[in-house]
């Protein structure tokens, strides 16, 4: 990480003061005046421990609050990101494959392993609105099983994912991998981007607002298929119950004939707000 300090009267290193101020934030700081007291009140071996060095009058002191500031507005953001990133994927890898070797070893027969998936979202991120400007918009690519993050990049305006959306995974080797998205980027030409340049499978959501896909999905003997699964349970202040059907896509559904699509699923849910207690 490129240091945004003069190299004259560095005494506290990057690394710490960065680490401070994510833990001070996980803790509900908001504020650079908050990171800075919340720093304060930290003991000298948890300061040890984040890797500051003694204080020649053997005190061990916490950065002031001009310290942080001057690191967290001029520090190169999207570097910073990118360490990040490549951290937890390295971590992730790591944790991939002591299980597969774990596996290897194992003598007593197990199923096939699950595909990879990974999740390509935008979210808003909270807190980030200020005077004069909306909430940053972000789209990441995330693991489905740990919700590792591998990559993600800010795009303004929720209407404009579908621009970032090859950018984001171009880097990336998603051979065998499934990937999954929301309805706004069920669009034939990063469908066949997808499946044809990174040989990956997809999970491509259908909406009403697509009509003639929607319709002749919907004109599918679903009455006639069974449910192959079923889930239920208690989030977001309501009780939500989902139903999976899955079918064969014939070659006569024109409208459905999106690059590598062999398959049509349908998910039903049922919802119902909580009853609040008086």
């Amino acid at each position: 990480m490129p240091d945004p300090r003069s190299r004259r009267g560095r005494w506290y290193p990057l690394a710490s003061v960065l680490a401070i101020a994510a833990a001070a934030v996980s803790c509900g700081a908001t504020t650079i005046s908050e990171i800075a007291e919340w720093a304060e009140a930290l003991s000298a071996d948890v300061l040890h421990r984040l890797g500051f060095r003694f204080h020649p009058f053997r005190l061990r002191r916490s950065p002031s609050r001009a310290c942080i500031s001057t690191i967290l507005t001029r520090i190169d953001a999207e570097a910073l990101d990118q360490a990040l990133c490549q951290w937890l994927i390295d971590r992730h890898q790591i944790t991939l494959n002591q299980d597969k070797d774990q596996d290897d070893s194992d003598p007593t027969p197990r199923k096939r392993r699950p595909l990879a998936a990974k999740a390509l979202d935008g979210k808003s991120l909270k807190g980030s609105k200020t005077r004069g400007n909306d909430r940053r918009h972000l789209l990441s690519l995330v693991t489905h099983d740990d919700g590792i993050t591998y990559a993600q990049q800010e795009v303004g305006k929720k209407t404009n994912e579908t621009t970032g959306f090859k950018p984001l995974l171009e880097p990336f080797d998603l051979t065998g991998t499934v990937l999954t998205f929301d309805a706004l980027h069920t669009v034939k030409e990063l469908l066949r981007w997808v499946h044809e340049e990174k040989n990956a499978y997809y999970v491509a959501i259908v909406k009403r607002n697509q009509e003639l896909q929607y319709q002749e999905l919907e004109a599918l003997p679903w009455n006639t298929i069974p449910i192959g699964h079923t889930a239920s349970g208690k989030e977001h202040g309501r009780k939500e119950s989902r139903s999976v059907k899955i079918t064969c896509v014939d070659e006569s559904v024109e409208a459905l004939r999106l690059p590598g699509t062999s398959i049509a699923i349908r998910l039903h849910r049922r919802r119902k707000p909580r009853e609040k207690k008086e």
